[in-house]
């Protein structure tokens, strides 16, 4: 094996595992160490890029990894974007409440005897 492909192997076998745990993170709503984890992927996946050339990615376990690398890939794409959509409407919705059409709440808006 060559150097080359050792190095892009090793980096490919690192995105999988980034992945594979910010998906998990994701599921736990830990989003503080997934954010944190797509920064490492992002950084892992430039250094791909970077590589003069890529003798892994060819190989049957490049091609392996990669298709074990899709479904984990695009799963996670989906939960982080369900994410954002959902924190997006979370934080509307604090905004809406918390303005009122810029009137300030003065407690007989609840009171049921008025």
């Amino acid at each position: 094996m060559a150097k080359n492909e050792a190095s892009a192997r090793v980096l490919w076998e690192r995105f999988l595992t980034l992945t594979r745990e910010t998906e998990k993170f994701l599921d736990g709503d830990d989003i503080d160490m997934a954010m944190e984890l797509i920064r490492q992927g992002l950084e892992t996946y430039k250094s791909i890029e970077a590589l003069p050339v890529d003798d892994f990615k060819p190989t049957p376990a490049g091609q392996e990894l990669l298709a074990e690398l899709k479904p984990v890939y695009k799963r996670t794409q989906l939960k982080a974007q369900s994410w954002l959509n959902r924190s997006r409407r979370q934080n509307q919705a604090v905004k809406t409440y918390t303005t009122l059409g810029g009137l300030t709440p003065s407690g007989h808006i609840f009171n049921k005897k008025s």
